[in-house]
């Protein structure tokens, strides 16, 4: 019987707090969609953050927030300094149902002493354990940045380009384009902001939304046009004609789904490790400890997984090396996992068949350049899951009862 994880990023930067109040009080720090329906079964949902506080006394508490009803879903929180990463319990049974918008807030409990907390990092995990018959796939495809283009769509400052590949999805796919905009400040009726998803490779939209309101919001496009196996995709966006505002993004989201009356036997679980214009100036490879993702062999079960190593990044000189880390030093590094580039303007790069981990990890950044400054937009681990198994009737696995692998 398996067992799939699946993960919701809701940051794309970094985020700090030093006031008792929660905040932000909108999606100004981007957010992710999610809906329960799409998934079948779904056995767990976690909240899991990274976040370093500085401690003066007091705590630091991070909380996922139901945009959309105005709820507060679980808090977690820390009295100790220094960086950790910390999970939830369980909270499949605190969700509500149908196409719910999440935020993340933090905040300190005694700002009057000069407290901080970063927050790096956050995500909704769902776990899937049975045979799987809807599922969803969450790749994060675009920045927090606002720009005058004049009516002209532009690639956004910090792109996490994502390389799309249509045979590690089977069932019946479907595709959306989620992400969360706002309009110009200095109009409040407009002009609008657009943003699009853009095939790099074949210079297509394949999705377009724009927003009005001053006030960031979440839209979608479920008209996606299916993209092309082995082309790159990104996000753009632009202003309204002629204007002078500024169009303004906080995060994108591309959203496969995927479904099936029987079982669904490929797909993508992505674990996001690091973005938004991460710089390191070392000459030899340094952990950035601060940028945290995870992996735990537990979550993937009677599955056949193969992994690769996505990243966007690029150089002020010299050549750049990269690679995924679970401690420091390079003789940490998970095997096969190295990029580089010598690339002065962001590059798309991919390590493929690289070794997962065999124990429950922090996954971290590792990075130096021979000869100036490597910086990141995007990293990702995207593990390509197959063969997954169905669960079993009286004893009998129930591929073998459908005449599937027989």
């Amino acid at each position: 019987m398996a067992t799939i994880r699946k993960e919701i990023d809701l940051l794309n930067k970094s985020y700090n707090a030093s006031t008792n109040s929660f905040t932000p009080g909108n999606l100004s720090n981007g957010g992710g969609r999610m809906n329960k329906a799409d998934y079948d079964p779904i056995t767990e949902v976690y909240f899991e953050t990274g976040f370093e506080y500085i401690d003066i006394g007091g705590s630091a508490e991070v909380e996922l927030y139901d945009h959309t009803n105005s709820t507060s879903i679980v808090t977690v929180s820390s009295a100790t300094g220094g960086w950790k990463r910390v999970r939830s319990a369980d909270i499949l049974g605190d969700l509500a149902a149908g196409d719910v918008d999440y935020r993340v807030r933090y905040r300190i409990t005694n700002a009057d002493f000069g407290s901080n907390v970063s927050v790096h990092a956050a995500r909704i995990i769902i776990i899937q354990t049975g045979t799987i018959k809807k599922t969803v796939t969450d790749i994060l495809v675009g920045d927090v940045y606002s720009t005058d283009t004049r009516g002209r769509y532009t690639e956004v400052q910090t792109p996490q380009r994502h390389l799309f590949t249509n045979a590690d999805y089977d069932g019946t796919v479907s595709y959306e384009y989620h992400a969360v905009l706002a309009g110009n400040l200095g109009f409040p009726s407009g002009p609008a902001s657009y943003a699009e998803l853009y095939d790099i490779d074949g210079t297509t939209q394949l999705a377009e939304v724009s927003v009005s309101a001053v006030t960031p919001e979440m839209v979608v496009d479920t008209t996606v046009t299916t993209p092309t196996t082995g082309n790159i995709l990104t996000s753009r966006i632009k202003n309204a004609t002629g204007l002078g505002a500024q169009a303004r993004m906080y995060m994108a989201h591309l959203v496969i789904k995927q479904t099936s009356a029987t079982n669904i036997e490929k797909t993508v679980s992505a674990h996001h490790i690091a973005f938004a214009g991460f710089v390191e100036n070392d000459s030899s490879y340094d952990l950035a400890n601060r940028l945290k993702g995870s992996y735990d062999p537990a979550e993937y079960d009677d599955v056949t997984l193969t992994a690769d190593h996505e990243a966007t990044i690029k150089v002020s000189a010299g050549t750049g090396y990269m690679n995924i880390s679970n401690k420091n030093g390079a003789a940490a590094a998970l095997a096969s996992s190295e990029i580089n580039t010598t690339a002065t303007s962001y590059e798309h790069n991919l390590a493929t068949a690289i070794t997962v981990p065999t124990a429950s990890v922090d996954l971290f950044q590792d990075a130096y350049n021979t000869g100036g400054s490597i910086t990141t937009a995007s990293q990702r681990m995207l593990v390509m899951l197959t063969s997954i198994q169905v669960a079993s009737t009286g004893g009998i696995p129930l591929r073998m009862m459908m005449g599937v692998g027989k």
